[in-house]
């Protein structure tokens, strides 16, 4: 089939006259779109600003970008004046910087102004820096005329020798292969919208997601380089943007049918209905998982063949694409012309000619060469086998090895173990052995390795003779990837010898942790939070009710006042000195309490302070009060001392709390104010709880963490015990002053107590933030002082919602300060557990079960309304009334769900 080379200038031009006024490239980040003809202009700037740079026909200039239009309009400026150009990662090294510079002579670099790579370049290269966000002000007004042919693309390889070397390809070529695979289907066309977020350092970016869309006339998305977050808000931006074709590789295909359990079958149909069709490529995938991804999604997807050096060798289309197998890759097109390579022990090594071959490899010697044997034929490295002009792919010849003269092809071995329980992921990697001159070893991801790798040696032995069988099966945490998704065999080679060296054949690890750790139960706020965050980065709408903590609006300082000298380092064990005298004046000047900064130490946190007060003065078998419901942390930290807790129940009166007390009592803990109940301990039942411990010689630990989220005037135990004899209190600005994710909190206590507390601070902590505590004590008052207006709007917020659950007989626990309601759920058919997950999954709505607060309190939830509206929280308080009704749980669905969201 006779094939006419169109210079891209040419072809470009008529592209521009037939679409003109057609959008042609639109920026993902600020929304700028570009025409046809408005893009026409910027190449024609662009070849100004390269000429004004010095640069003349068949000079070569490398861009170090992230993925934007500024990077294809260099591109496709170097096309049509006749220039050769090299994109690179902007993760790429400075040796690799360095190394492609010296081996294609680079005359001009352009990167974007941020980065700094003044020392990477020699004097020969001018280096240009620009702005990007498609602001084009750094191009000039003028416009260039220029139209020459033979400009090329470098694009740097190891290939299988490991030795770099660039890839040479003519972009007049790479124009034409374009259009010629373009025409194989009529779906991609002007009316067609594709997203291009493959990297523009190699092909993906420039010629499957630019050159094909445009010679179509196409509308091009164009983003940053794919990412796993990217992948969360995948159909977001395809509906966004109307996007309608797409260009999936094997990573992004799976993470999106992995992705589509967590929604429902019709959801799937209908964002699938907004695709026509979609490419897929760069790595092999199972027809399983191709046929999984369109049953569930509805649209076809048409996978194709070829490497950088060849383009396209073949392509499924519509018309033959149901008839796959297996491993069959499309079908030959009609330009391409196929042999075998003559090898006595490997058959089927796959030769192509094509009028769209490369122009060779460039060493660093400044040499191409192009291997092509006598006939003109390229070794593709590819084992295949090809019926019907179908092209059935066997692996590569770097994956079969001669391992004591027996050939084994590590492709077969791979599919065979990825069907294993377990494997997520699978690799088997060839190596150098000393006897049998070549071997492999295989690494895979799993969440439960060790059984997992029983599985694989199992099914190993069962399925392939001992010839075949790896040098060793090892685990491995997670594969490195080429951007596009590729496994990097080379990295895995390079971690062989680390993981033979440590590895004992067979060996089994008893992985025992302490006993103390293993009872320790998991935050359940903590958990199910993460779970919401989860949700909220794959699109989903939550209304979070189990967030502990309120979202105050906090203007930013200014951090450039502050010594960041001393920033840098540690500071006091205790505390700044300023930072602790402001907390004690806090206490003097808000609750009249009598707290010095003597008393006073600063940590990362309160979590830790509580830790430290309970190692202080429990030891083990002592025994803990715990007046429910309570801050679930509590008898994780009790455990963790080896102390026995006793809780008293939600409903008994303070009064009462001596009848709990026995003479093994050490330690009594009252969270004043409640979290998660909201009560505020009066004067009187303070005194009370004083007189009974005091008396009885137990100390008592107070949590007054949401001290300042009360309506009327607080009574700290220090109002109570001014001698702080016999007490513990335990506070944080984290909560009240809006800081959570900082980690400040105090204690304060007698020097007695103190002394023995600083010393566990010294040996788990240090210190609090240094910075982090300098910049709280420079603006402290101004912080206090915004916040402060928050609470009080907080409050009256939590009277509205205190009505509504009365108007729809939602019962609770009494309360009146905080940003928590503990509601009851006693007619609800299932456990708490059961509730807060049906409404979650079901509901999307986050609340926490009560059993996390207590043994008595395992029919109620915790509802937190610090983040959300009142309109969303009493939309949310109507889904509960809701669920507590329900007459039956799916709980077959429900754990399917469940097992979804934790991925």
């Amino acid at each position: 089939m006779k094939i006419n080379i169109v210079p891209f200038g040419k072809g470009f031009n008529q592209i521009v006259n037939t679409y003109r006024n057609k959008v042609a490239f639109i920026d993902f980040d600020t929304k700028k779109s570009f025409n046809y003809n408005e893009i026409d202009i910027l190449i024609k700037r662009c070849l100004c600003f390269l000429q004004k740079s010095g640069l003349k026909k068949n000079d070569t200039f490398q861009v170090v970008l992230p993925n934007c239009i500024e990077l294809l309009i260099l591109f496709l400026a170097a096309g049509k004046g006749g220039f050769n150009i090299m994109p690179s990662s902007e993760e790429s090294t400075d040796s690799e910087l360095t190394l492609s510079n010296k081996i294609i002579n680079c005359k001009l670099v352009i990167t974007e102004k941020k980065n700094k790579l003044d020392k990477v370049f020699n004097k020969k290269n001018k280096l240009k820096k620009i702005s990007l966000k498609c602001n084009f002000s750094w191009l000039p007004n003028q416009h260039s005329s220029l139209n020459n042919k033979n400009g090329k693309l470098y694009i740097m390889t190891s290939g299988t020798t490991g030795k770099p070397k660039a890839i040479v390809i003519s972009l007049d070529k790479l124009w034409s292969s374009a259009i010629a695979f373009g025409e194989n289907y009529k779906e991609l066309n002007s009316n067609s919208c594709i997203w291009n977020y493959l990297p523009m350092s190699y092909l993906g970016g420039l010629y499957n997601l630019c050159y094909i869309p445009l010679t179509k006339g196409s509308k091009i998305i164009v983003s940053k380089s794919f990412d796993s977050l990217m992948a969360l808000n995948f159909w977001k931006t395809v509906e966004q943007f109307k996007i309608n074709i797409l260009w999936l590789v094997p990573s992004l295909l799976k993470l999106l049918q992995k992705l589509s359990e967590r929604t429902n079958e019709l959801e799937n149909k209908r964002i699938g209905s907004l695709i026509k069709f979609s490419f897929l490529g760069t790595a092999p995938i199972s027809l399983k998982e191709k046929k999984l991804f369109e049953k569930t999604f509805q649209f076809p997807v048409y996978e194709n063949y070829g490497l950088s050096e060849t383009t396209f060798i073949s392509a499924e289309k519509n018309y033959d694409y149901k008839n796959r197998t297996e491993r069959t890759v499309g079908k030959l097109l009609p330009y391409v012309e196929t042999n075998f390579k003559k090898n006595s022990q490997i058959k089927n090594e796959l030769k192509v000619k094509s009028p769209f071959l490369f122009l060779g490899y460039l060493n660093d010697r400044g040499e191409i060469s192009l291997p092509l044997d006598k006939e003109g034929y390229f070794s593709t490295g590819d084992i295949c086998n090809i019926k019907n002009s179908i092209i059935k792919l066997n692996g590569r010849i770097r994956d079969i090895i001669k391992k004591g003269g027996f050939f084994i092809q590590l492709r077969e071995i791979e599919e065979k173990c990825k069907i294993v329980d377990g494997v997520e992921e699978i690799s088997a990697v060839p190596i150098k052995d000393n006897f049998y001159g070549e071997d492999y070893v295989i690494f895979f991801s799993s969440n439960s390795p060790e059984s997992t790798k029983y599985k694989l040696n199992n099914l190993l032995k069962v399925n392939f003779n001992k010839r075949k069988h790896p040098k060793e099966v090892f685990p491995i945490a997670s594969f490195p990837k080429t951007k596009s998704g590729k496994i990097k065999k080379t990295d895995l080679v390079k971690f062989v010898p680390f993981y033979i060296k440590n590895s004992v054949k067979n060996r089994k690890f008893n992985f025992n942790i302490s006993k103390k750790v293993s009872k320790i139960n998991p935050a359940s706020s903590i958990e199910i939070n993460q779970i919401v965050y989860n949700m909220k980065r794959a699109g989903e709408t939550v209304t979070a009710l189990s967030l502990g903590e309120a979202f105050f609006k906090i203007p930013q300082y200014d951090f450039s006042r502050l010594d960041f000298n001393k920033g840098y380092h540690y500071s006091d064990t205790a505390g700044i000195p300023e930072l602790r005298k402001k907390i004690a004046n806090h206490y003097q000047k808000n609750y009249q309490a009598p707290v010095f900064d003597n008393e006073i130490i600063i940590s990362a946190g309160s979590k830790p302070l509580v830790f430290m007060a309970m190692t202080t003065v429990l030891d083990k078998g002592a025994e803990i009060l715990i007046p429910e419901p309570a801050w679930l942390s509590y008898e994780e930290h009790a455990k963790l001392c080896g102390a026995k807790i006793k809780f008293i129940p939600y409903n008994i009166e303070v009064k009462n709390y001596k009848n709990f007390f026995t003479k093994n009592t050490k330690l009594l803990i009252i969270n004043n104010p409640n979290n998660p109940r909201g009560k505020v301990y009066t004067e009187e039942e303070l005194r009370q709880i004083y007189e009974i411990a005091i008396n009885k010689n137990i100390f008592i630990l107070i949590d007054e963490a949401y001290s300042d989220f009360v309506n009327e005037k607080f009574i700290s135990m220090a109002n109570i015990a001014p001698d702080k004899k016999g007490i513990i209190i335990v506070n944080s600005l984290s909560k009240n002053l809006g800081i959570s994710g900082w980690r400040i909190g105090f204690i304060i206590a007698s020097p007695e107590i103190n002394k023995q507390i600083l010393k566990l601070n010294q040996h788990i902590i240090t210190c609090a933030p240094t910075i982090l505590s300098m910049y709280v004590d420079k603006y402290y008052e101004k912080i206090y002082k915004n916040t402060s207006k928050q609470i009080i709007n907080l409050l009256q917020k939590r009277i509205i919602i205190q009505k509504y659950l009365k108007k729809i007989n939602l019962n609770f626990l009494e309360g009146n300060s905080t940003f928590y309601f503990f509601i009851s759920i006693e007619n609800f058919i299932g456990t708490d557990l059961e509730f807060s997950n049906y409404l979650l999954y079901n509901h999307r709505v986050s609340v926490v079960p009560g059993s996390a607060y207590g043994i008595s309190t395992n029919r109620y939830i915790r509802v937190s309304f610090g983040t959300e509206s009142v309109n969303s929280i009493k939309s949310a308080l109507d889904k509960i009334k809701t669920v507590i009704r329900i007459n039956k749980i799916d709980h077959v669905d429900l754990e399917k769900k469940i097992k979804v969201w934790a991925f």
